[in-house]
């Protein structure tokens, strides 16, 4: 008797490259991302093993009730194509005018990765990071 052999085929998931910035009093960081589309763009962040030093971001794991996931897309935001839902614009409403940037700042939570984000420019704020 011969034994079949099954192999499971891999499954095509496109790729998604951009920017992402942390700018701090002493320096400026940034490194290229090639992020799985589908993914939040707050997962995607804390997962990539390249950005240190990420212990204060998203820590209601979406839930939109920390705002700690909030970033700021200085290049390609008219592209992604996402408009912040009702629950996200309440959430902007609770930071201050330092925190929120109209027509910039967005909850990583609420961004699914997507090709139109390809190129996109996005910084993490500081307060993000874990503060020695």
């Amino acid at each position: 008797m011969k034994a079949i052999q099954y192999l499971a085929q891999p499954r095509f998931t496109r790729s998604v490259t951009f920017t992402v910035y942390r700018q701090n009093r002493q320096q400026e960081e940034s490194l290229q991302v090639n992020a799985e589309e589908g993914k939040t763009l707050m997962d995607v962040l804390s997962e990539c093993k390249q950005i240190k030093e990420l212990d204060e971001f998203g820590l209601c794991g979406g839930e939109l009730s920390c705002h700690t996931c909030r970033v700021h897309i200085r290049q390609g935001y008219a592209k992604i194509g996402q408009k912040p839902t009702v629950e996200e614009e309440d959430c902007f409403s609770l930071l201050g005018r330092v925190d929120y940037i109209e027509g910039v700042t967005r909850m990583a939570c609420q961004i699914k990765v997507s090709k139109e984000m390809e190129g996109a420019v996005i910084e993490i704020p500081d307060e993000a990071f874990t503060q020695l």
